[in-house]
């Protein structure tokens, strides 16, 4: 066993302890001088402790895969810009957005600064906006439209399917990009989609919630996340510190995190060892210090 691993599991038995020193760990990684061997230090993230796994042994496996599931293909940080405001909000995402010509946004709420900036960046986009939990409350530009319906596994209204949104918004030679965020509904909503309505969007992008053990043990989590990287890489992860950390097996795993997924055939430059984050355009999504994640690769002892 390593000295890490031996301290790992004298820590886990009090949760608030693990918290804050996975914190402490992992702004170690990103903020001391960034040597090899730091960088591919494993914080306590990544010491997941037989002895502590909560969920029974019999999921181990289940959960390891899962976490695998969220492994990003490894680029840096001037491959990305951001989007939005440098709070919730805003998004970090590929910076080829230049051949965009259409947005579908789900959840929106009452928030349009990601479709506004990104119209201010790009002109020739055509901005398709969904949300059952609001009407349309201010003007909006000319090339903004706005539906009062919400992302569902069928059309029952207000609900409709994003296979349905597709047939309905885009086009064959349209070069689009999807954003979803409606609060752990992503699942279920998600779960009768088919790969060829996914696959025509040039990047995804979408807030995954509610990760905790019953979450990573469930089918519906798998399907969606092996349904979307059949096509598309991940390529940025961030935590939203608003849910703070989810405790499973003695790991520290945020409870929501906001994934950029682009498409495969995208020609992108790799850079060697493991991506940090959060990155450098990464920002608290609220008030507070942003969620350490350090490398967010997993192992199990």
């Amino acid at each position: 066993m390593s000295r890490l691993s031996y301290l790992a599991k004298l820590i886990v038995q009090n949760k608030f302890l693990t918290k804050k020193l996975f914190d402490f760990f992992s702004q170690l990684i990103i903020y001391a001088p960034a040597t090899h061997s730091v960088k591919q230090s494993f914080s306590l993230a990544h010491i997941l402790d037989e002895e502590r796994l909560e969920i029974g042994f019999g999921n181990k496996e289940l959960v390891s895969k899962n976490l695998e599931l969220l492994r990003c293909f490894e680029m840096p940080d001037s491959e990305f810009i951001r989007v939005g405001p440098a709070h919730d909000g805003g998004y970090v995402i590929y910076k080829d957005i230049g051949s965009l010509n259409k947005v579908i946004s789900i959840g929106v709420g009452w928030d349009t600064s990601f479709e506004e900036d990104l119209n201010s960046k790009v002109k020739g986009i055509n901005f398709v906006m969904f949300d059952h939990t609001v009407s349309q409350t201010k003007k909006l530009p000319e090339n903004f439209k706005f539906y009062s319906l919400g992302l569902g596994s069928k059309n029952l209204f207000p609900f409709v399917t994003l296979d349905s949104i597709v047939n309905a918004h885009l086009s064959i030679n349209d070069r689009a990009l999807l954003k979803i965020d409606i609060e752990g509904f992503e699942y279920e909503s998600l779960s009768k989609t088919s790969l060829e309505t996914l696959n025509n969007f040039d990047q995804i992008l979408i807030e995954i919630h509610d990760l905790n053990s019953k979450t990573l043990t469930s089918g519906l989590f798998t399907d969606l996340i092996s349904k979307i990287t059949k096509n598309y890489h991940l390529v940025h992860i961030h935590g939203n510190n608003n849910t703070g950390y989810s405790v499973i097996a003695g790991a520290c795993v945020p409870k929501t995190l906001e994934l950029t997924f682009i498409r495969k055939t995208f020609q992108v430059n790799q850079t060697v060892g493991s991506a940090i984050f959060p990155r450098e355009q990464d920002f608290p999504n609220t008030t507070g210090d942003d969620l350490s994640i350090g490398s967010f690769l997993f192992r199990f002892n």
